[in-house]
């Protein structure tokens, strides 16, 4: 964020080029703003009549606007599973998440997702439903809110392994929903990451 605010005003003979520079809007501002677009980084320029003493929910929101912005560009997005008959008007090249927001995708495979539940221990899988239980009005049996937390752990584990910060899951296809070591849609496991 480039704010090219008014200084408090000074004797011309004590203003030097450096002033000029740093504390000049029209001649600091194109400086550092070209080095910025030659080298690709993006920013935002507030306007002059932004009040200095107050500048406040001005300056924060494009403060908070570049944060969300660099979050975007850093973000790591899974993509497991093909996308669902009927939903291809949704779907979002790798190509242009990468290149128009600077996401890395990261794609997993079906297996991936089976061999995480597969990999999941009895003893966390008592743990957590035992939290669940006591957070939420659950009613179903057992073993359902077993195979379900054992995903939700799962997913979890590929999120911290693979350091995600968003995805998409198909839980209908072959390898997740109709494999024999996941065998359900994980529905909790994507409401609860």
């Amino acid at each position: 964020v480039v704010w090219p605010c008014a200084w408090p005003a000074r004797r011309l003979e004590e203003f030097t080029h450096a002033d000029i520079v740093q504390r000049g809007g029209t001649v600091g501002t194109p400086m550092i703003t070209s080095v910025l677009f030659r080298e690709g980084h993006p920013f935002a320029v507030l306007p002059l009549d932004v009040d200095p003493a107050e500048p406040g929910a001005t300056v924060a929101a494009e403060i908070a606007a570049a944060g969300v912005a660099t979050q975007v560009r850093r973000s790591r997005i899974a993509r497991l599973g093909e996308v669902l008959p009927g939903y291809e008007s949704l779907l979002i090249s790798d190509e242009r998440l990468e290149t128009g927001l600077g996401a890395s995708v990261v794609r997993l495979q079906e297996s991936d997702f089976a061999s995480a539940c597969e990999a999941v221990p009895a003893s966390e899988i008592t743990t957590r439903v035992d939290a669940l239980r006591n957070r939420a009005g659950i009613d179903c049996d057992e073993e359902s809110l077993r195979v379900a937390t054992r995903s939700t752990v799962a997913l979890e584990a590929l999120v911290e392994s693979h350091s995600l910060t968003a995805g998409t899951l198909n839980c209908h296809c072959a390898g997740i929903r109709y494999s024999p070591s996941v065998a359900h849609a994980p529905c909790l496991a994507l409401g609860e990451s």
